[in-house]
């Protein structure tokens, strides 16, 4: 995989103007000032690098301070506007993911704060007279004032910590207070683009049609019972916001963050014989995909429901079927992991240090992009069914992550130890997924089944070390005989093969990458259908070429 270039001219910028822009209102003004220029062809290095920035912003790894001025959330708002309307205009299907991850990160659009004085319910709970005089000269100094001179994420941990104290079991305030106070806490948490799920959704419900609201209130009411159809119900509103405008996009994104922790309880609640509920949850999975590859995903999941009509796991070319498209799936995680570690990891490597941000944060920002991003879910629920289907096809047991070819000692481990120097091929008999990758290894045959995108996989993928998990025990045990010998690893979907090595050796590990050239295309068939025994490669494709080829 090709590295990540360094930043380009707005990742430059962001470095030598973040100094200079102290508040929140600034920085976010600088970024609106480096898209605004609508003569500029934003490329998808310039989007991964506002999106970077603006991560390590509203997580507060970029720290702010008062600027000195006087400016009203209303400014933080109208700012966030012009950066939707300049990002609207960007259409490309390759510039979306970094689109929705700058839109994620900024504060809310929405018309009540874009008002002159928004936010003023804190004034009024400022002049209570139902509270003791400390408490209102703390709320107008530190949360009003500031929130109307110069707002920052840093006024959402103030009020989440005054409204921890005032609710806490010891304290004795009216009850009117207190619940002006928790409304004021929601809206603050509107303005910062963190209220929850469902407040966001009845909120955006009330100013959308009909068909919306109702398939908000199905979704919700589904949400709460932990229905069954819950997914479906969430995917179904999900397309209907997709035409939708800044908040309906929103709404979308949050759907999406929630979409995560319901696929992985379905999963957990899937059970191994269950095919058409398997079926059924890896198509709606790309359905809710379709942001990162629409084509790809919306074609796998025809394919899905296709041969879930009638499918029967003992029609052994039903099962061949299956395979080829929950193989596809699954490439379409593999493919994403790639690009956002090409995308992400150098790039936040390089820019952390310059914007005096923790280098921790920008060492796990790729992968935590990936592991909370519904391709996790997807991996994990193609591989399930993958495992299923070498079952019944009587197919190699060997699951393999990261393809590719490996030279090195073969070493039998419990655990793996980061002491180890290499070249080795560690024969690993437990991995938690969590571990970190021995410089010294070149490839891992794992005695049990891992998460294609588990910490340890995302690194091995990163780092090319080729990773294979085996579904027999007694045929991984068989390989402790190999011990201490120099082998040669090579692993592709089919399954592993090892073969004694020099002693030396150029390169201890290798990404297989495709060798196969694609037939010169012919754009005129003779009919838009061609019986099968007049398929040629150049227009019908290898596929087919080799289809009509079986069927002699």
């Amino acid at each position: 995989m090709a590295e990540s270039p360094p930043p380009g001219d707005i990742g430059r910028q962001l470095v030598r103007r973040n100094g200079e822009a102290r508040s929140w209102r600034e920085k976010l003004a600088l970024v609106q000032d480096l898209l605004a220029d609508e003569d500029r062809e934003l490329t998808p290095g310039d989007l991964t690098d506002v999106a970077i920035y603006l991560r390590f912003l509203s997580t507060g790894g970029i720290p702010c301070e008062e600027d000195g001025s006087h400016y009203r959330p209303s400014h933080h708002a109208r700012i966030a506007t012009r950066i939707h309307e300049r990002l609207a205009r960007l259409d490309a299907p390759e510039l979306a993911f970094m689109v929705r991850k700058i839109q994620a990160c900024l504060p809310s659009t929405a018309e009540p704060f874009q008002r002159a004085e928004p936010l003023t319910r804190i004034r009024d709970i400022a002049h209570r007279n139902d509270i003791p005089q400390d408490l209102k000269r703390e709320i107008k100094t530190t949360l009003q004032n500031k929130l109307h001179r110069c707002a920052g994420p840093e006024d959402l941990v103030t009020s989440a910590g005054l409204l921890e104290r005032i609710i806490a079991p010891d304290s004795h305030y009216s009850g009117d207070f207190v619940e002006q106070f928790r409304i004021f806490h929601g809206e603050l948490l509107e303005f910062f683009n963190a209220a929850s799920l469902d407040d966001r959704l009845r909120a955006f419900a009330s100013t959308a049609g009909d068909t919306v609201g109702e398939a908000v209130s199905a979704f919700l009411a589904a949400k709460h019972r932990s229905e069954p159809d819950t997914l479906r119900h969430l995917t179904r509103l999900r397309e209907l916001l997709d035409a939708g405008g800044i908040e309906a996009r929103l709404a979308d994104i949050a759907l999406e963050d929630f979409a995560f922790p319901l696929l992985s309880e379905e999963i957990n609640r899937l059970d191994a014989g269950d095919w058409p509920r398997h079926l059924d949850t890896l198509a709606l999975t790309l359905d809710n995909l379709g942001r990162i590859a629409p084509e790809e995903t919306a074609a796998i999941a025809s394919e899905l429901r296709t041969w879930r009509a009638g499918f029967d796991p003992a029609d052994r070319d039903a099962l061949l079927r299956l395979k080829a498209s929950v193989d596809r799936a699954r490439r379409v995680a593999g493919e994403f992991s790639d690009v956002v570690l090409a995308r992400f990891a150098d790039r936040a490597g390089q820019l952390a240090p310059e914007l005096g941000v923790d280098p921790r944060a920008a060492t796990v920002f790729a992968e935590a992009e990936i592991r909370s991003h519904l391709v996790f879910q997807l991996a994990k629920l193609a591989s399930s069914l993958l495992r299923m289907i070498r079952a019944e096809l009587g197919q190699s047991p060997w699951d393999v992550l990261v393809t590719g070819q490996a030279r090195g000692r073969l070493h039998a481990v419990e655990t793996i130890d980061t002491s180890l120097t290499g070249p080795r091929i560690l024969l690993l008999e437990h991995a938690t997924g969590d571990e970190e990758l021995p410089a010294g290894v070149a490839g891992i045959l794992l005695a049990h089944d891992l998460p294609h995108l588990s910490h340890l996989g995302v690194r091995a993928r990163q780092a090319g070390v080729v990773v294979a998990c085996c579904e027999e025990a007694e045929l991984f045990h068989d390989l402790r005989e190999l011990g201490g010998q120099m082998l040669r690893l090579t692993a592709s979907i089919d399954g592993i093969h090892l073969e004694p090595a020099e002693e030396s050796g150029v390169c201890p590990s290798t990404r297989v990458a495709g060798t196969g050239a694609l037939p010169p295309v012919r754009l005129d068939p003779p009919a838009p259908v061609l019986p099968l025994e007049e398929i040629e490669a150049d227009r019908g494709g290898n596929k087919s070429h080799g289809a009509r080829k079986l069927s002699k």
